[in-house]
């Protein structure tokens, strides 16, 4: 659980350029997984020409008292997430991806397509997992039966046992 999360805005001008640093510590969050942090409130920047700010956070205080510092190293970016259409383009097939997230009573938004990097996994409802996490841990569904039924050779195959079955039920 995060506690104490402590970062930089370094306030832009219209071209960029640093105009000043504000620091802010914002105490006694007791964050879980997933919590969100300081997305509505307010902060006050001391120069009126700032048009844009870059924030980095450079420390994080957890619960444990334990301590993540960044020493100025930079940030483990974390990818934009691809729209499913972007690995299964067809139609049919991401329909059939979503057939088959159904048979597991998954009603999560299925909007995303599977990555990984560095540590981590995105599930295509959209979390971020860490690698060594067998099941997205919003949804449920298994790493490894997204990255089977996102095979287009097995969706197709899927399909046409889907077009077959429904051909010959009356």
């Amino acid at each position: 659980m995060i506690q104490t999360v402590c970062i930089d805005i370094s306030g832009l001008d219209m071209n960029r350029n640093p105009i000043g640093i504000a620091k802010c510590h914002y105490l006694n969050l007791n964050l879980k997984r997933d919590d969100a942090c300081i997305r509505e409130t307010p902060l006050f920047l001391p120069e009126l020409q700032i048009q844009t700010a870059a924030i980095r956070i450079h420390k994080v205080v957890f619960s444990d008292y334990s301590v993540w510092k960044d020493h100025k190293n930079p940030v483990e970016q974390f990818p934009i997430l691809k729209p499913l259409t972007s690995v299964l383009p067809e139609q049919h097939l991401r329909e059939q991806y979503y057939r088959a997230c159904s048979s597991l009573s998954d009603t999560s938004h299925n909007a995303y397509a599977l990555h990984e990097f560095f540590d981590f996994w995105t599930c295509t409802c959209g979390s971020i997992n860490w690698n060594n996490e067998k099941e997205c841990h919003t949804c449920g569904k298994p790493k490894k039966w997204i990255q089977m039924n996102l095979e287009k050779k097995n969706l197709q195959k899927c399909y046409d046992a889907y077009l077959y079955e429904k051909q010959e039920s009356p």
